[in-house]
């Protein structure tokens, strides 16, 4: 299985573009602020900028795996940009999904809801580097899109395969990185050359680094030394 990003919010039609909606919200005069994100996160049945299509019910099944493990535990962290990683980094986080469903008007599209973890000096509310920023952008009129980070595989026909484990809902400035933006395309380029399994306890594991660990777990009694050299290699040719 591969890491893969998708804004699927964004059809194989480059001029197109869905933006989310800030909301700011504030319980009582002169409480604390929220600052929210709203709207769709995930389109199924069409190709994305990536050349992919997610099937819906394969994406109903990872939505419903992620919101539950995920989403109803507070746990449903997004990264301010893409990472290079199969889960969140804490200091790359900008926002929290509190909620994600499926839309009435289109059972195709799927949306999101979530907070903005920004500061609020003045009622003691400690935001985190990657918030910060994403608040900064949004206070000044700025507008983001949203792309997903998951671990799956992909067929002949472009449909992305049963089994698809969605990791986040990242916020990004350029979703899928549109016309030009080669950063993002050398980016995906090198990660989906990695190969990822997800154990028996639903955990993450870069194959190349489980397969390591479990050569140098049986070292043999005679020529240690070639069998430690003979598995970095064949390491270094898997990464």
């Amino acid at each position: 299985m591969r890491l893969m990003f998708d804004d699927v919010s964004k059809t194989s039609n480059k001029s197109d573009r869905i933006l989310l909606e800030a909301v700011t919200k504030q319980d009582k005069v002169g409480g604390p602020k929220e600052i929210k994100l709203v709207g769709p996160a995930i389109i199924t049945e069409m190709e994305t900028i990536n050349g992919r299509i997610f099937p819906l019910d394969v994406m109903k099944e990872s939505i419903e795996k992620f919101n539950n493990v995920w989403v109803e535990s507070c746990r449903g962290y997004g990264e301010l940009d893409h990472s290079d990683n199969a889960f969140v980094e804490p200091d790359m986080a900008c926002d929290r999904v509190t909620k994600i469903w499926q839309s009435e008007e289109n059972e195709k599209i799927f949306l999101t809801e979530s907070i903005v973890m920004a500061s609020d000096p003045v009622h003691g509310i400690h935001g985190t580097p990657k918030g910060d920023i994403l608040a900064g952008l949004l206070s000044h009129g700025g507008k983001v899109g949203r792309s997903t980070r998951g671990i799956g595989d992909v067929g002949h026909d472009k449909r992305v395969l049963e089994g698809y484990y969605l990791v986040c809902v990242d916020t990004v400035i350029d979703p899928s990185g549109g016309t030009g933006c080669m950063s993002e395309m050398m980016t995906e380029g090198v990660l989906t050359t990695k190969e990822f399994m997800i154990n028996e306890h639903g955990v993450i594991i870069e194959r190349a680094y489980s397969y390591l660990d479990k050569r140098l777990a049986t070292l043999p009694k005679h020529n240690k030394e070639a069998y430690v050299i003979n598995s970095m290699k064949e390491f270094l040719n898997n990464i």
